[in-house]
Formats: structure tokens, C-alpha cells, sequence
């Protein structure tokens, strides 16, 4: 399937159904303790990320935007998981202007996207302090 913009911007930035399959399976504290890690390596990937499109680095940029994709997938940050993979996709197609494009995307919603999934993590009830 081709990527498309129009997608992309109708996926919603978070959707927390990811997060409710993943607790079904592992149970809430430890979903809790996983989505710290999550955030972390995703903010410090945005940073990379950065960093590779100011160097127009292709091959950080794609191994960045697979591991990113991957993860934002998993707890609900479904605009930046689609944007990632689709980043990552032109990496691997050698489209070097629609790889930076799209990174310049990912980095214009990966903070926001971030923080609320903190903010539902707020909401989860847990023994975790």
C-alpha cells in the first residue's frame, strides 16, 4: 500500500487499545514499568532522528524509524508508528526527500505524542509508585 499524507493525518495521534490488549496479556503494572522504557528510548530516538535528518543520514534515519515504529505501535502512538514505518519504508525505496519529509513529521508530533500516552498511563490504576 502506498503511503499517503491524508492517512496519516487522520490516524489518531494516540489510541490507547494497543495499551489495553498489551495489559489483557501482561497485566497493568508491568505495562506501567514497560512504557517508562518507551518513552525514554523514544525520546532519545526523536534526538537520533534529528540528528540523522540534519546529517541526511538515510540508514540512521531507517534504523531509528524501525525500532520507533514498532514501539509506537505497541502503546498507542498510531500517527508516529504510521509515520515511522512509512519514513522507514522510503529509506529502504532510497527516496532520500520523502524520508526526511516524513521524519520532519515524526518530529513535529513525536513530543505530543509522547505525553499522551503519559497521560494515560496517569489514568491506569496500579501499585507501581
Amino acid at each position: 500500500m502506498e503511503f499517503s499524507r491524508e492517512i496519516a493525518q487522520e490516524t489518531p495521534l494516540f489510541d490507547p487499545t494497543g495499551f489495553d490488549k498489551l495489559i489483557a496479556v501482561a497485566g497493568v503494572d508491568a505495562v506501567v514499568s514497560l512504557s517508562g522504557v518507551f518513552e525514554s528510548q523514544g525520546r532519545e530516538r526523536l534526538g537520533r532522528i534529528a540528528d540523522a535528518v540534519e546529517g541526511g543520514d538515510l540508514a540512521a534515519i531507517e534504523n531509528e524509524t524501525h525500532a520507533l515504529g514498532s514501539s509506537a505501535g505497541t502503546f498507542g502512538a498510531m500517527r508516529l508508528h504510521v509515520l515511522s514505518r512509512a519514513a522507514e519504508a522510503a529509506c529502504v525505496a532510497g527516496d532520500s526527500d520523502l524520508a526526511l519529509s516524513l521524519s520532519r513529521d515524526i518530529l513535529e508530533i513525536g513530543d505530543e505524542s509522547f505525553n499522551l500516552a503519559v497521560a494515560y498511563i496517569a489514568t491506569l490504576p496500579t501499585d507501581i509508585q
